[in-house]
Parts: structure tokens; sequence; C-alpha cells
């Protein structure tokens, strides 16, 4: 498992469609789930390797654990739930940041009815860490400080605050819990 890092930058990609998901039921999120930048697992992510391979992302799944009192997430889980997914209708978004690495970006789809607790935690506090879990090969097959020649992500999970992710900056922030917080979200991006 390999944690992944984000920032909000603006690039011309395709974009899910909002209509297509009611505003009542779900909630929106931009997510940067993975980086060439180094992790603490000390598993090398070339650029050419996460372009290649950034789109396994598409049709998978955004996952918690919520704690007890569902105030926050918790870390990985062997029993997370979903909590959403990412659809596949759409692009995957590169970022270079200002000290050269590469960033991907993907929108996930949440549920407001069946992972409410979930969208109330970013209600309160809008910037959560997260993780990819993924299948990793591998130059001399480890999981730990080695040169990852393809990878095929699982799923994204969310992080609790207390939990410090793998790369630096990783998150995930809602842009739409109704048409107006995305349309401030997109017009504050152009």
């Amino acid at each position: 498992m390999l944690e992944k890092l984000i920032n909000f930058a603006v690039d011309t990609i395709q974009q899910i469609q909002f209509d297509d998901y009611d505003e009542k039921e779900f909630a929106i999120a931009k997510v940067g789930f993975l980086s060439t930048r180094p992790n603490s697992h000390g598993l090398e992510i070339s650029e050419e390797v996460l372009r290649k391979c950034a789109s396994t992302v598409l049709g998978k799944w955004m996952v918690a654990k919520m704690n007890w009192l569902g105030t926050d997430t918790m870390s990985h889980e062997t029993d997370e739930q979903i909590m959403g997914a990412f659809p596949k209708d759409q692009e995957i978004e590169f970022v270079e940041d200002d000290d050269g690495y590469l960033r991907a970006y993907a929108t996930a789809v949440i549920s407001k009815l069946y992972a409410k607790k979930y969208c109330d935690i970013f209600e309160k506090d809008n910037n959560r860490a997260v993780s990819v879990e993924m299948k990793v090969q591998s130059e001399n097959n480890e999981d730990m400080n080695d040169i990852v020649l393809s990878f095929s992500i699982t799923a994204v999970t969310t992080l609790g605050k207390g939990i410090a992710p793998s790369c630096p900056e990783s998150d995930v922030t809602m842009i739409r819990f109704s048409q107006e917080d995305a349309d401030a979200y997109f017009n504050k991006m152009n």
C-alpha cells in the first residue's frame, strides 16, 4: 500500500458531468491520489509509470473506516466501507508542482445518503489526507525501497486527522455539497 498526495491546480481535462449526480444524493470530491514525489515506502514511481497506470483508479472505490464516534476516519483497516466511487467517464488530471514532481487527480462521487457521517466530517474540516491501496509490480518484487514498474489501484482510503500520509500534502477536498459549491469552486479555479 502506498499513500498519495494532493494540491489543486487547473488543467483542461474532461470533468464528470455534475448534472448526472443529483446534489441531494451525491457530494463530489477532488482527490489527488498519487505522485512521483518520494514517499515513506521508498517506492520510486516515475512520471512514465504514473501517467501509464494512474487511470486504474477509475471505476474503483473511495473507502474509509469511521471511528466509533463517527467524527473522523481512521487508517487502512480490514473493515473499511465504501463511501463513493471514481466514475470511469473522466480523464486523470496531471499537475506538475513548482519543484518538478507530478501529481495525479481524479474526481470521486460520494453518497450523501449512505455515507452521511463521512460527508459530515468534511463540512467541519474540508481537507483530509488519503492513501492509495494498490497492487504493485516492482523491479525486485519488493514492497519497500524499490522501483515501481506498474501498479493497479484497488481503492483510495481517507485517513484520520491524526494519521500522517506516506507522501506530504496528500488529501481529498469536497468540491460540491451543492451546485453552488461546485460553481464557486470552478469559478475560483478558472
